[in-house]
Order: structure tokens, then C-alpha cells, then sequence
């Protein structure tokens, strides 16, 4: 494989899903003019060479890549070249993640985080560099914040970098940035937090978008998944809580990030002038919102919130669960329709999908034993879904193959629902499902099922249980009244979301 067909196949596939690192233009002409380092080449073709028919192994340019760029690392190199070897190394981590070595990944991001912080990629860059540069070096900074952020979805893995350590601008819009334009936007500190100073950004800026979303997925993973969180705070329903505050923040961010807008209706304003989708501009439009959904389904997700409310002396009002069970239905449904946008010329095959539909069957396997027959037989539609992408992601990534098993395994352990179900009746007593941990840590790794290439499973049976032990059937079914919001939706049949 040539470096050119490399370059080809990672802006088709890799580019803007969901990581920036590169100006197109200027990449391709440093590609022509042989003036790329060969560890960046390298990283290159390894990360290519998943989607060819290349017979090298991945393994042998990631490794060389590595070698190379870990002894120019800590020479006496200039700004321009940090930049060069931390994009290099934010392509290997994602390599290393995506087939499954997910401890070599977490040491390999932490090198590039130092990297970032040493060459001070955090702040402005210099204003004498040309505007395109300057904004690659935002775009690197702002993926390794993400990649930062995704790896940190799991039990006691914090992320490397704060978000008051960040004090550059936020990325530009995707065509200012093809143009070489300057595009000043805000601060990622304007945007977050309880009573943000600042509430939209600049038009089509959908990269930023999805910065603004993993910072507020992480303060939904520190809040469901880090024990400290449960020191000292109120119960879930209280006002004062940190589940109000971040349900709060959801509910804002989808209002000022026109996240209840059709998803068709969007795509047309990303568009080509002969009217083709654009994989680098809606990629981004698609990632921030699988986020979003992501962490709607981690705060309401039933076997957490219990989880939680077990360490609560107080009785939990039924109203207040029926209320977050529809949340998190909600979001599993629209995560889950995200798939639906193949059906508009957009294909995307991020390891990262995986995830979420791992996140999003979690639920919807839960929901397949629900005493509503039009919610039991969509929860069990939308997870063959979920199964259904986790096997295509296979072919790509040995992490979606070990999180299909995962699926499969919390499939495999649903005769001990009843357990779950029952808890609410056991004041004091967690859930107790390893399946349901490994379901919705992004790298505990599974092996007790088999590979998906033996076949998928045989289709998801709807669960049936007493009506006595329904876990979700403790409230009205339409706690919520007739509004807009995305928590309101009725999404069994699909209508609502394109």
C-alpha cells in the first residue's frame, strides 16, 4: 500500500471519526514533498492497512512507528515537531485501544497528554503561525482531550487532563478550517458547568460540539462510576443533587445544541454542492450526538441508578424512577437510531460505536421484559440492532468483537434478572451482575462467551416476569406530560427521530 492510497483510505474512514489531527491539504502536499517524519508515515499505514487488503501486518508499522517517535521524544525538538509526534502517538493509542491492548493505549495517551503539556499545546498557539496550523495544533490538542475522555468511561480510570488546564479556543468550523480562515470561538470553560457564560457557538462548529459533550460525558461518568461521588451528596430526586445538576445540563445542552432537530434536517446543511454527503462534516455532527445520548443513558441507566439508590436510606418515590427509566429508554432508542444514518449516505465505523451500542442494548435488554407489549417488542427490536452493528464493527476492531462478547454475555446471564428486579424489594442490597459492569466499562475485557464469528446468537426473546417483580411498571406511563424534550419522546416506533 502507497502513502497516497494510506491517506486516501484515513480521511475516508478515520478523519473527523470523531478525532482531527490533520489539515487535509497541507498533509497531502507534505505527502508529495516527502517532508512527513517516518514515524507519522508509519502510524499512517498502520492505521490504513485495517481497511485494505494490505497483507503487512498492522502491528509491524505501529510498532516501528512507536520505536521511532519514542526516541525523538524526549530530544531537543522544536514546537512543529512535538506536534508531529504527538499526532503520531494519538494514532497509535487509538490502534492499541481499538485491537483490544488497552493498558498499552492508557500509557502510550498518557505520553502524548505530557507531550501536549510540555510543548504547552493547551493554550493559544502562536498567532505568527498561519491560521491553518494554528488550528491543527487546537485539532490535536482537542483530540487527545477526547480520546482522553473516552478511555476514561470505566471504573477508577480518571482522566489525565482537567478542564480548567484548557485555555485555548475550541475548534473552528470545519470549512473555516478547510479554507485556511481564522474562526475564533470560545473557550471551553465559557461552555460548561452548571450556569455556562456562554450558550451556542459558532455555526456548523460540530467538532467543538463534541468536545462540549465529552466534557459533560465525563462528569456523568465520574458521577455513576467513581465511588467518592457518593460521598456527601443528596439523593438522586432532591433538587440539590448532582443527578438534578447534570440532568439539568442535558436538558440544556439539548436546547442550545439543536439536539431535538431531525437528523435529515441537519444533513442537508452538510452537503456538497452536487448534493453528496460529506463523511468529514457529518461525522462530527454525528459523534456529538451519539455523546449526548451516551451520557443520558449512563446517568439513567436502571442498573446504576439502583446501584445508587441502595446506598440511600430513604425510600425512593416510584414517580421519580418511572421518569428516569423513560430517560434512559430515550436516549438507548436514539443512540441506537444513529445507526439509521447509513440510510443517508453516511457511513461511519469508529471502534467507539461499539461502546455505545453496547451502553444503549444494556438498556434495551433490560426493557425487553417490560409489561408494555409496543415497548417490549421495540427494547427487543432496537437490540438486535445493537448486536447487529457490534458484529459489522467486528470486521474492523477486536474491541467491538470483545464487547459483542460482552453483550452476548449479559444476554447469556438474563435468567438472573430476577436478582435485579427483586432489589427494589431489598432495602440495603446492590444489584450484584458482573455482566452488567463489563456492559458499561469501555476496556474490562470479556472471554467467557464466544466469538461472533461463530455466528450471531439466536434473536433476543422478550423477558417475561410477574407483574409483582415488573421493575419498570412503579409509575403512571406518562410521567412526563406532552412536551418537546427528547426525555418526553415516544420513540417505540421510531417516528420522532428523523
Amino acid at each position: 500500500m502507497t502513502l497516497s492510497a494510506a491517506a486516501d483510505l484515513y480521511f475516508q474512514f478515520c478523519h473527523n471519526q470523531p478525532y482531527s489531527l490533520f489539515h487535509e491539504e497541507t498533509f497531502r502536499h507534505r505527502l508529495v514533498a516527502q517532508t512527513l517524519p517516518d514515524y507519522l508515515c508509519l502510524a499512517l499505514l498502520a492505521t490504513a492497512s485495517r481497511f485494505s487488503h494490505s497483507s503487512r501486518p498492522l502491528l509491524l508499522y505501529a510498532d516501528q512507528a512507536w520505536e521511532l517517535a519514542i526516541k525523538r521524544s524526549t530530544a531537543n525538538i522544536d514546537s512543529a515537531e512535538s506536534l508531529t509526534i504527538a499526532q503520531t502517538i494519538h494514532l497509535l493509542c487509538v490502534i492499541d485501544y481499538s485491537d483490544g491492548r488497552c493498558r498499552a493505549a492508557w500509557i502510550k495517551l498518557g505520553l502524548a497528554v505530557r507531550i501536549a503539556q510540555c510543548y504547552r499545546f493547551n493554550t493559544e498557539p502562536d498567532p505568527r503561525l498561519r491560521p491553518e496550523v494554528q488550528e491543527e495544533y487546537r485539532r490535536t490538542f482537542w483530540s487527545i482531550y477526547l480520546l482522553d475522555r473516552l478511555m476514561s468511561c470505566g471504573r477508577e480510570r480518571p482522566p489525565a487532563l482537567q478542564d480548567k488546564d484548557c485555555l485555548l479556543r475550541l475548534p473552528s468550523n470545519e470549512q473555516a478550517f478547510r479554507d485556511c480562515c481564522e474562526n475564533r470561538g470560545p473557550v471551553l470553560e465559557q461552555l460548561t458547568g452548571d450556569a455556562p457564560a456562554v450558550t451556542e457557538l459558532p455555526e456548523h462548529s460540530h467538532f467543538s460540539v463534541i468536545i462540549v459533550m465529552a466534557a459533560t460525558l465525563i462528569r456523568v461518568v465520574n458521577y455513576v462510576l467513581r465511588e467518592d461521588s457518593r460521598v456527601h451528596d443528596d439523593v438522586p430526586w432532591s433538587t440539590a443533587s448532582q443527578y438534578s445538576a447534570l440532568e439539568s445540563t442535558l436538558w440544556r445542552l439539548e436546547l442550545n445544541y439543536g439536539l431535538l432537530d431531525p437528523l435529515n434536517a441537519v444533513w442537508e446543511q452538510t452537503l456538497t454542492s452536487g448534493g453528496v454527503v460529506d463523511p468529514r462534516a457529518t461525522g462530527p455532527l454525528i459523534y456529538g450526538r451519539a455523546l449526548f445520548h451516551l451520557a443520558g443513558c449512563l446517568l439513567h441507566h436502571p442498573f446504576l441508578l439502583q446501584h445508587r439508590l441502595a446506598e440511600s436510606a430513604s425510600r425512593t418515590p416510584p414517580g421519580f424512577l418511572s421518569k428516569a427509566w423513560t430517560s434512559a429508554r430515550s436516549h438507548a432508542t436514539a443512540l441506537t437510531m444513529l445507526q439509521e444514518t447509513e440510510n443517508l449516505g453516511c457511513v461511519t465505523v469508529s471502534c467507539f460505536r461499539g461502546y455505545c451500542a453496547m451502553v444503549a442494548g444494556s438498556i434495551h435488554l433490560l426493557f425487553a421484559s417490560d409489561s408494555n407489549d409496543e415497548i417490549r417488542e421495540a427494547s427487543a427490536r432496537r437490540y438486535e440492532e445493537c448486536r447487529g452493528l457490534m458484529l459489522k464493527l467486528c470486521r474492523y476492531w477486536e474491541s467491538s468483537r470483545l464487547m459483542f462478547m460482552k453483550l452476548e454475555r449479559l444476554y447469556e446471564d438474563r435468567g438472573r434478572y430476577r436478582q435485579f428486579f427483586e432489589y427494589t424489594l431489598a432495602m440495603g442490597e446492590k444489584p450484584k451482575l458482573a455482566a452488567f459492569w463489563d456492559s458499561i466499562d469501555n476496556w474490562v475485557p470479556s472471554s467467557r462467551s464466544p466469538s461472533p464469528e461463530h455466528g450471531p446468537p439466536e434473536p433476543v426473546q422478550p423477558i417475561h416476569f410477574p407483574t409483582s417483580m415488573d421493575f419498570f411498571d412503579l409509575a403512571p406511563a406518562d410521567p412526563w406530560g406532552n412536551g418537546n424534550s427528547i426525555f418526553e419522546m415516544d420513540f417505540s416506533n421510531g417516528n420522532n427521530f428523523m
